[in-house]
């Protein structure tokens, strides 16, 4: 009985070392990803809107400085654009982020869309935007997911057809 005993006590204070390693590993990769990455740029940018200024983050890799200032050129005649064209102000007040990506894939939870590369996506928060498909002179991806804070999801596919854009391959 005593040889049991000492086996389980062995058997069982390694198996909680082993939880214990796993756990430390996975919070240090967890805490590495809230690290900023070393090869991506922050532009801060502000709008004054009837209802308010607004201001916006717009992150993005290194080398795409000709890229983010489009970005911000167009983010910035775009929505007083629309709240003139609407006669309906911006639907938030609160800051919001804009993400360049090589590629942009659907991470919220939700069936059969979580970690379907979409091109661009629009939470309310935060944007992302693939490089490749807003490049200079094609604005449209970016003033398809700018218009979220508008319309929210429900009216963009038939928008989302009208301009010619297709789901990312």
């Amino acid at each position: 009985m005593k040889e049991c005993a000492k086996f389980y006590r062995i058997h069982y204070n390694q198996s909680l070392m082993k939880k214990w390693l796993l756990t430390s590993i996975m919070l240090l990769c967890s805490l590495s990803l809230l690290l900023p990455e070393e090869s991506r740029q922050r532009r801060i940018g502000s709008l004054n809107l009837q209802n308010g200024s607004i201001s916006y983050t717009l992150e993005y890799d290194t080398g795409n400085d000709e890229w983010s200032s489009y970005i911000m050129q167009k983010t910035e005649m775009y929505l007083p654009a629309v709240k003139k064209y609407l006669g309906i102000p911006l639907p938030r007040t609160e800051p919001f982020k804009i993400h360049g990506r090589d590629e942009v894939y659907y991470d919220r939870p939700d069936p059969g869309k979580y970690g379907t590369r979409v091109g661009g996506v629009n939470f309310w928060d935060y944007i992302g935007i693939e490089y490749g498909l807003t490049e200079t002179g094609k604005p449209a991806l970016l003033l398809h997911e700018l218009g979220h804070f508008w319309y929210g999801s429900q009216y963009m596919p038939g928008l989302k057809k009208s301009i010619g854009l297709s789901k990312a391959s």
